[in-house]
C-alpha cells in the first residue's frame, strides 16, 4: 500500500522559478485545446532533452528529419517524423495519468539520466529493475513515466504551458536521452489519431499504411511495456 501511495504523489514545483526546469513553461499564443485522453496517448520529450545524434548531444527541439539518431537496437537510424506539441496542463486534473513526470538527475542510477529530463506520463524509458523485470521474466522492459511517479526524484510536475516533441522512426526505437534509454514516438491508432490534424496528415504521408492497415501493423513495440496499472496491480 504505501508503494501505491507514493506514486499517486503530486509535486507542483512551487520551489522553482518559472524557466529553471527545461521544458517548462514554453510560451505560445494560443493553447492547444486537446482533451486529457489526447494527453494520456502520446509519448514524448520535451525541449531541452538531449539526445545521442551521429552528430553528436543535440537538443531535440533542434532535430531535424534525416538526422540520424543512436538507437539501442539498430546503430544509427534516421529520423522520419517529428512534431511538436503545446499544452496547457492546467486545465486537467492533476493525476499521474495525464501530468507530465520529471526525472531528476540520477534518480534511475549514475547518471541516468544526466541532467533533470521532463516526458510524457506515457513516455517509456528502458529499466533492467528487479522488481519490474519480475513481472515480465525479460532482462529489460520499458516502463511507463507515470509508473515510476513516488520512487525517489521522480515525480508529477504542473506547468502552466509545456510543449512536447515527439520523434518518429521507420520502427520503434530505443533511443538515448540525457543519457538515458527511452522510447521514440510509437506509432499506433489511438497515438496518431490524438496528433494534431496537421500532424495526422503529414504523418500519413510518410507511412501511407497507416490509412489502411490494422493497428498491430503499423509499429511493433522495441520491448515488452510496463504501464502505471501494471505495477500498481503487482504492488497490491
Amino acid at each position: 500500500m504505501q508503494v501505491m501511495q507514493e506514486m499517486s504523489t503530486i509535486c507542483s514545483l512551487q520551489d522553482h522559478r518559472p524557466g529553471q526546469i527545461r521544458g517548462l513553461n514554453h510560451l505560445r499564443q494560443q493553447d492547444d485545446m486537446c482533451s486529457e485522453e489526447d494527453i494520456r496517448a502520446i509519448t514524448c520529450f520535451t525541449p531541452g532533452t538531449g539526445i545521442a545524434t551521429q552528430a553528436g548531444l543535440l537538443p531535440v527541439e533542434k532535430l531535424s528529419v534525416g538526422d540520424r539518431i543512436l538507437t539501442r537496437d539498430h546503430g544509427y537510424q534516421p529520423i522520419r517524423w517529428i512534431g511538436k506539441r503545446q499544452v496547457s496542463c492546467a486545465r486537467f486534473p492533476t493525476t499521474p495519468n495525464s501530468l507530465p513526470v520529471l526525472i531528476r538527475a540520477d534518480a534511475l542510477g549514475p547518471g541516468r539520466p544526466e541532467r533533470d529530463m521532463i516526458v510524457s506520463p506515457r513516455h517509456r524509458v528502458l529499466t533492467t529493475d528487479r522488481m519490474h523485470i519480475s513481472m515480465t521474466g525479460e532482462t529489460e522492459v520499458l516502463i511507463e513515466a507515470g509508473a515510476l511517479v513516488g520512487q525517489p526524484g521522480v515525480m508529477c510536475v504542473v506547468p502552466h504551458h509545456l510543449t512536447y516533441v515527439h520523434v518518429l522512426f521507420d520502427q520503434h526505437e530505443v533511443i538515448l536521452s540525457d543519457n538515458l534509454w527511452s522510447e521514440s514516438f510509437h506509432l499506433n491508432r489511438k497515438a496518431a489519431d490524438a496528433l494534431l490534424h496537421e500532424q495526422h496528415t503529414a504523418i500519413q504521408d510518410v507511412f501511407p499504411e497507416l490509412r489502411t492497415q490494422s493497428d498491430a501493423s503499423l509499429q511493433v513495440l522495441a520491448r515488452t511495456c510496463l504501464t502505471r496499472e501494471n505495477v500498481l496491480a503487482h504492488c497490491a
